[in-house]
């Protein structure tokens, strides 16, 4: 076959033809795997910063929520819950209130305390745990004997501060009451002592497992006793040693830093404002009232009703609670200091310095517990604090209600006995209780009235979750 034929030419060129496209698919196949290759490459490295930068942002963060400085409000709750409102004269009850119902001379009180005090300090040097060094509740136990106990059988003869007529229940059983209380005479001496105190301030150590302050003294000895001394004919002595109790439970109630405390001393103070009307009730209208009494219920002042002290000392035990996270990663989400952080804001609200004034109003005030605003610098660094956090450790409405309900209290006592100094007036008894100084007023909520015959004044109190209150309080003779 010729060179020149032209079917072997057609066949030389369909061969090359097929072998330059064969060519060129190998070759664009393989630019395509290399782009695709690069893809995955750039997407994997965009992938691996992406998560280094997280990484880095959220390190960053964590780090910025856990040693960040306290912001401006952080700063304003530290510096009211650091500051220094304990009393700066008079002699301290608290001493002596861990020995009432023990046989230790009031002289001695002083230094018995001191030995518990000691105690317990060296209790917490020594790592402060109960299961290497014994219950701190076992080491401030006095070193005494107990005084006798009042029995049940007792008990329900004595008065009760909150829900008995304690008059009427003495001069029923009179000889009953005398025999109690020579019985008990040590321990109603020890009631009695109160009177040389001028307020009660807990130097303890913050252990949030210490065994509850030493304010159950609520026997109602020395109520019991003004009115047997009352139904015996003694009223001008019991009208004063009634009006002298009234004033000694006001003033330790000002001057104290104890939630317990305080919280007795409002209870005590409406059983004593309460037998103060009843004796008052049926004391001779032409015998001028002891000068005690006008101590007792002089106008109500911040001091009455601030409860800064008492949640100082509370933020303070608060503060004092041993997290020891077992695991070591739990410390990865939760931090003690952050954590007392977000509560020194709802605690130190309650040092506000409006807020006594707004709590003189009688009006309603909002002190539910407000939860801490925690940022995501909060929730990244400390997230089982922020949850701990917005649990509220006290029920601070239920606080402010209560120093409002001890406030109306001293103001019903003031408005009686203002209503008996000003008797003689030709004007109605509602009108003369609408007459009455701009201090002794009430809420409109607290719905004061007169009862249905006209011999009593009621109102509403705002706890009332603390059942008995006596609602009923006895007008003056002659009015």
């Amino acid at each position: 076959m010729s060179a020149s034929d032209p079917k072997q030419t057609l066949q030389n060129r369909l061969s090359r033809a097929l072998e330059t496209e064969h060519l060129g698919i190998h070759v664009e196949g393989r630019k395509s795997g290399n782009v695709m290759g690069g893809a995955s490459m750039r997407l994997l490295k965009g992938v691996l910063c992406l998560v280094l930068v997280s990484l880095v942002v959220l390190v960053a963060a964590f780090a910025w929520g856990r040693w960040r400085p306290p912001t401006a409000e952080e700063e304003k709750a530290f510096a009211e819950l650091s500051k220094d409102r304990r009393p700066a004269s008079g002699r301290n009850a608290y001493p002596s209130l861990w020995f009432l119902g023990f046989d230790v001379p009031v002289d001695q009180a002083d230094l018995a305390y001191g030995a518990l005090h000691q105690r317990l300090l060296a209790w917490m040097a020594s790592d402060g745990t109960r299961a290497s060094h014994g219950d701190p509740r076992t080491l401030l136990m006095p070193d005494a004997s107990p005084l006798p106990r009042v029995t049940s059988d007792e008990w329900d003869a004595l008065c009760r501060g909150r829900g008995d007529d304690c008059l009427a229940k003495v001069q029923a059983h009179l000889e009953q009451a005398r025999s109690l209380l020579s019985r008990h005479a040590p321990l109603l001496d020890q009631e009695k002592n109160l009177i040389n105190f001028d307020y009660v301030w807990s130097d303890l150590p913050g252990v949030p497992w210490l065994p509850v302050d030493p304010f159950g003294f609520t026997t109602g000895l020395w109520q019991t006793s003004i009115a047997a001394d009352f139904a015996e004919g003694r009223q001008t002595e019991a009208m004063d040693a009634v009006c002298t109790q009234v004033a000694v439970m006001r003033r330790l109630h000002a001057g104290t830093n104890s939630l317990m405390a305080s919280g007795t001393f409002v209870g005590h103070t409406h059983g004593s404002v309460h037998l103060f009307a009843q004796l008052l009730s049926k004391f001779p209208m032409n015998q001028a009232l002891p000068a005690s009494c006008a101590t007792a219920f002089a106008p109500i002042r911040a001091e009455d009703v601030d409860m800064c002290p008492s949640m100082q000392e509370q933020f303070k035990e608060y503060s004092a609670i041993p997290w020891n996270p077992v695991r070591w990663y739990d410390r990865l989400t939760l931090s003690k200091e952050q954590t007392y952080r977000l509560y020194a804001v709802a605690y130190g609200a309650m040092c506000d310095p409006e807020l006594p004034g707004k709590l003189l109003t009688d009006e309603p005030v909002d002190g539910l517990y407000t939860v801490p605003q925690a940022d995501v610098f909060d929730r990244v660094s400390n997230r089982d604090g922020v949850r701990h956090a917005r649990i509220p450790a006290y029920t601070f409405s239920q606080n402010l209600e209560e120093q409002q309900d001890f406030a109306a209290t001293l103001r019903m006592g003031a408005l009686l006995m203002w209503l008996r100094e000003t008797r003689g007036q030709d004007v109605p008894l509602q009108q003369r209780i609408r007459q009455r100084p701009d201090w002794m007023r009430f809420a409109d909520d607290r719905k004061l009235g007169l009862d249905a015959g006209s011999r009593a004044l009621t109102f509403e109190p705002r706890t009332h979750n603390i059942k008995p209150w006596m609602t009923s309080w006895p007008l003056p003779q002659g009015l």
